[in-house]
């Protein structure tokens, strides 16, 4: 761990030597987490205002904070839309490769909760927006950005893989707590991360299918009701998965003649990643801010999920006193009615058929798919 905080240091030194104006607006700091010191960069934007989103960019696997920093060109989207950006630097694995643990086998670091973690530090520290958090990679820093989404759904509120896919146990075990927007951008030439799933399993990277299907798994589990694609000369085919739970997308740029690698301004493949990556967060940033698909608004925080869900379904509630709720089916007859306890209540609808109901709770309107 020390050579690793020394490679940092030495990374830190490069570039504030050579590139001073570059580092204008960062700073460079550790956060410690389970005993172990991390490091991550952070850069604001001049007059960046209270309660300004914060976009978490994850290198790639041997990668570092700075070359993310260097490559990517996200400082200058931030700039030009206002928000913060933060570059966490990945441990070591077992075999002394810098990384991010998505559920593999070649580590037993918890990234899983330093990310987290260092999202509420930040989101205090520097007054940061709570709802508009999300998280974005390169290759393994894109699986880290999936198992987020299965994991911590509560702290991220969309996630962007570039060139990633989610890692076999991830895979196979994703429920995450409430559903959660996500972009992919991958080259069908692809040969470290191959689009169509035949990754190997060694070390736990492989055992998700074709690209195409886990985009299909999460518009399934966004409930999305529309789709439709556009070319983008001169390669992109790209795929926009919208009307899901709480009006979530997912979206899918598929780039014809391309590799393992960030596209970029001079690109020419129809994608810019890093703009696209803000322009994907900005439909969370630019929606109302309850995380429901309510069609009213009081003053009481409700919170429903998971969503969709086969049976138990959460209500939350900040009201000091009992809330009334009505379930009702797509005909608008009642299924279920009822009070709820002072701060909440479970509802099981295990016996309803599958299909999309309705769910009133003090006045507000929730959408709920339940699945098999």
């Amino acid at each position: 761990m020390k050579n690793n905080k020394h490679q940092f240091i030495q990374y830190i030194l490069l570039v504030l030597i050579f590139c001073p104006i570059i580092a204008l607006g960062q700073s460079y700091s550790e956060y410690d987490h389970n005993g172990i010191t991390r490091q991550y960069i952070l850069y604001k934007p001049v007059n960046l205002p209270q309660n300004a989103p914060l976009v978490f960019v994850l290198h790639g696997y041997t990668g570092n904070a700075v070359h993310a920093r260097n490559a990517y060109g996200m400082n200058a989207v931030a700039d030009a839309n206002g928000f913060a950006v933060c570059y966490p630097q990945g441990t070591k694995d077992n075999n002394e490769n810098t990384h991010w643990n998505a559920r593999l086998k070649i580590s037993t670091t918890d990234d899983i909760g330093f990310l987290s973690e260092l999202a509420g530090h930040l989101q205090t520290e520097h007054s940061l927006n709570h709802d508009h958090t999300f998280v974005c990679g390169m290759s393994n820093g894109g699986f880290m950005s999936y198992t987020l989404a299965c994991e911590a759904s509560d702290v991220f509120s969309a996630i962007a893989s570039v060139t990633g896919t989610m890692s076999g146990y991830t895979w196979n075990n994703c429920n995450p707590a409430k559903p959660i927007p996500i972009l992919e951008i991958h080259g069908v030439d692809d040969e470290t991360v191959p689009i169509d799933g035949s990754l190997v399993s060694y070390g736990g990277w492989g055992g998700a299918p074709h690209l195409d299907k886990v985009v299909e798994f999460w518009a399934e589990k966004n409930a999305c009701t529309i789709s439709d694609s556009v070319f983008l000369p001169e390669s992109t085919h790209a795929y926009y998965y919208r009307g899901g739970i709480n009006n979530n997308e997912v979206w899918y740029h598929k780039i014809d003649g391309w590799g393992h690698s960030w596209p970029g301004r001079n690109s020419t493949t129809g994608t810019n990643a890093s703009e696209l990556i803000w322009k994907f967060f900005k439909t969370v940033v630019d929606k109302p801010s309850s995380i429901s698909d309510s069609t009213s608004r009081n003053s009481n925080t409700v919170s429903v999920y998971p969503n969709p869900t086969s049976s138990i379904i959460n209500i939350i509630t900040d009201a000091q006193t009992r809330s009334e709720y009505t379930l009702l089916n797509l005909l608008g007859q009642p299924v279920l009615k009822g009070t709820t306890d002072q701060g909440g209540s479970q509802l099981n609808i295990y016996q309803q058929p599958v299909g999309i109901y309705l769910l009133l709770v003090d006045g507000m309107v929730y959408r709920i798919v339940k699945t098999n």
